[in-house]
């Protein structure tokens, strides 16, 4: 069992790049901690790369910001897209020139389908909208570039994951951490 001196001892933090993102880890396994000393933790260690969104806690609102603020692209590859003021700010943007690109998973680990709705609305509208590679069970990615910021997410697009389910997103907007 960790002490809370344990959390407050110095951590060896290393860099890792991931799709062109990098963010930081340590070593250590955090299993014990409660969700605010993780949340602080995770927030202290990336202050240098720009800032942590907390779910439910930050909500959806930085993430339509963001979109709704694109000029040049929008890359999106998820996991599940279910949330209908998302879709239609990527069709927005689409719809006023921004470079708009969305990968999607088809199937679930147990293969049931998902996506459908959100795969169809994006296409009716004219968004690059494809399936994620079939060679893999599923594609559990959850990224969101905008122009020069990325969103490196843990939390799927839903409703549900902005209201009620704990995750995170580190959202950097250093573009030699982008490209």
């Amino acid at each position: 069992m960790q002490t809370e001196q344990d959390v407050d001892a110095p951590r060896q933090v290393s860099p890792i790049r991931v799709e062109g993102l990098l963010f930081a880890t340590s070593g250590n396994s955090n299993a014990g901690l409660s969700c605010n000393v993780i949340t602080s933790m995770a927030k202290a260690r990336t202050a240098a790369l720009q800032r942590v969104m907390v779910q439910p806690d930050d909500g959806i609102g930085p993430i339509l910001r963001a979109l709704y603020k694109a000029r040049r692209r929008i890359l999106l590859k998820i996991f599940s897209l279910e949330e209908s003021s998302i879709i239609e700010a990527i069709i927005d943007a689409h719809g006023s020139g921004v470079d708009c690109k969305v990968l999607l998973n088809r199937y679930r680990g147990d293969g049931t389908s998902m996506n459908e709705e959100s795969f169809t609305r994006l296409r009716e509208a004219g968004v690059p909208t494809q399936w994620a590679s079939p060679h893999f069970e599923v594609t559990h990615e959850k990224t969101l570039v905008i122009d020069d910021q990325a969103f490196l997410c843990t939390f799927n697009f839903s409703r549900r994951f902005f209201q009620k389910i704990r995750g995170y997103a580190i959202v950097t907007e250093q573009a030699s951490q982008v490209d």
